[in-house]
């Protein structure tokens, strides 16, 4: 299953993976399915994944992971961002009585997990400054992610290689939530185009 996945991310899955099944459970389903099925080369089966709901799957409400009758209090979690709440929700669902105690054992897992490097990564403060390093998000709605969780405003540098990625949303987004915007790369004159000015 992909929790969260978009086009640009399945063809690096079928040369990583081989054939795979996607049950699609992420905010642009719609246009992931519709990619896969006009892309028979990736030999993917696609069906879309039905809403977690309670009784049966993990859901999130508030701070808190329910999983059946179960449920995980991470209010003390280190990961910030909606995003990472439905990653510890998948991760909770996929460990669910695993072994006797799981569930104290996935509860403080949940809270001392600090992340991976370059994804959200808070690498210090300087002057009131805050830094974070977010250069694993290669992609606008990894960025978007990131932007929905950061208080603004913020300075952000974005650009690189082209992957013929659409920044309409990711310009809008920049542009509400940024006060400068450091473009560079091949992508820095779309970028560029999609903010379409407001800032520096």
């Amino acid at each position: 299953q992909l929790l969260s996945s978009y086009p640009e991310n399945l063809s690096n899955q079928k040369r990583a993976f081989g054939p795979f099944f996607v049950a699609c459970a992420t905010s642009d389903q719609a246009s992931v399915m519709r990619f896969l099925r006009g892309r028979p080369d990736l030999d993917a089966t696609t069906r879309a994944a039905p809403e977690l709901v309670p009784g049966d799957r993990a859901w999130v409400e508030g701070e808190r992971i329910h999983v059946g009758s179960d449920v995980l209090d991470v209010s003390h979690r280190r990961l910030p961002g909606w995003f990472n709440l439905q990653n510890m929700a998948a991760a909770t669902a996929a460990t669910t009585h695993a072994f006797p105690g799981w569930r104290d054992a996935a509860e403080r897992a949940l809270a001392e997990f600090a992340g991976v490097e370059h994804r959200l990564e808070f690498v210090g403060e300087f002057a009131g400054v805050k830094y974070n390093n977010d250069s694993i998000a290669t992609n606008p709605e990894s960025t978007l992610a990131a932007l929905d969780t950061l208080p603004g405003p913020i300075v952000i540098i974005l650009g690189g290689y082209d992957k013929k990625l659409a920044f309409d949303a990711l310009g809008r987004r920049v542009r509400e939530t940024a006060r400068v915007a450091v473009l560079l790369g091949a992508t820095a004159d779309a970028i560029e185009k999609a903010i379409g000015g407001g800032i520096e």
